[in-house]
């Protein structure tokens, strides 16, 4: 992983020395270290997330710590609070802390690692499952009913691989929706990682591999799964339709990426990518058998 340098005055908080800039995205990111403790600072903007959005998130981890050791888990500040103001390059941020993992990111093009992944999951969907507390949380409207909380963004940039165990990172996206989506949004994005090489996913098994891993430890009705890919396609295509519906990461998105999202979208509703996800079926023995 590429880091940049930062000038460390330019984000104050007691107690915290910043040491290097891990990325800009919806948040700037930074490693740090509390009391020589390491760990990650995100910066928010205020415009994107509100301050009490923040205190569900970190509200929703706490307990998770409580019923499981598979996510990360958010600091306190010198202060003693979860979440601080402070200032960047002239703008206001709220600023929270997480536990630094020394891992990467899961690689998940073999059957094994795409097997861990799906059980991995299974396991926090588990553990969600387990929690009692409300949660204001936003909900994502979709047909479906029976809406649980989900992850909202389980892909294998959130999932940081540490010797033998797995850790489930950035819980920005947490809402309510259903675990059919949360495991087609999964699969979308691998799908979309590999669009320019799709046959990447049949090689290595992928969604034979997730699916089994996740049938090992939760039920899951894989025709509605294979239904709600074509539901976040959907999603994508609205959002550039629509900017001021669109997350940051699509809003802000320069004309070059937008053609390559558009790109994306038209070979999807071409049918390019109808063999690779042909195991989103209950017709598929290889997961029936797991799960059974």
């Amino acid at each position: 992983m590429l880091y940049e340098s930062v000038d460390r005055a330019l984000v104050m908080i007691d107690g915290i020395e910043i040491h290097e800039h891990i990325r800009t995205c919806q948040n700037e990111v930074f490693k740090a270290t509390l009391q020589d403790k390491a760990c990650i600072l995100r910066l928010t903007d205020p415009g994107h997330r509100s301050l009490d959005s923040l205190h569900e998130e970190s509200r929703l981890l706490r307990d998770l710590q409580t019923v499981t050791k598979i996510t990360v888990e958010p600091m306190t500040f010198s202060s003693g609070r979860f979440i601080e103001e402070t200032r960047y390059n002239g703008k206001r941020y709220y600023a929270v802390l997480f536990t630094f993992i020394e891992g990467a990111p899961i690689d998940i093009c073999s059957f094994t690692q795409a097997r861990r992944f799906g059980i991995l999951l299974a396991e926090l969907h588990t553990a969600l499952s387990e929690l009692n507390c409300p949660y204001d949380l936003p909900t994502l409207q979709n047909t479906l009913e029976n809406k649980q909380l989900i992850h909202g963004d389980f892909n294998r940039t959130n999932v940081l691989a540490r010797d033998e165990s797995l850790v489930i990172i950035d819980f920005e996206n947490a809402c309510f929706s259903t675990y059919e989506y949360e495991l087609a949004n999964a699969i979308y994005m691998a799908v979309f990682d590999a669009r320019h090489n799709p046959a990447v996913i049949l090689d290595t098994g992928f969604i034979d591999g997730f699916l089994v891993g996740y049938t090992r430890k939760r039920s899951v009705d894989l025709d509605t799964v294979r239904l709600e890919v074509d539901r976040r396609v959907s999603m994508l295509k609205g959002w550039i339709d629509d900017s001021a519906s669109a997350p940051l990461s699509v809003s802000t998105s320069t004309d070059s990426w937008k053609k390559e999202l558009n790109d994306f979208i038209n070979a999807y509703e071409n049918g390019n990518f109808a063999s690779v996800l042909a195991g989103i079926s209950s017709s598929n023995k290889t997961v029936l058998d797991n799960a059974g």
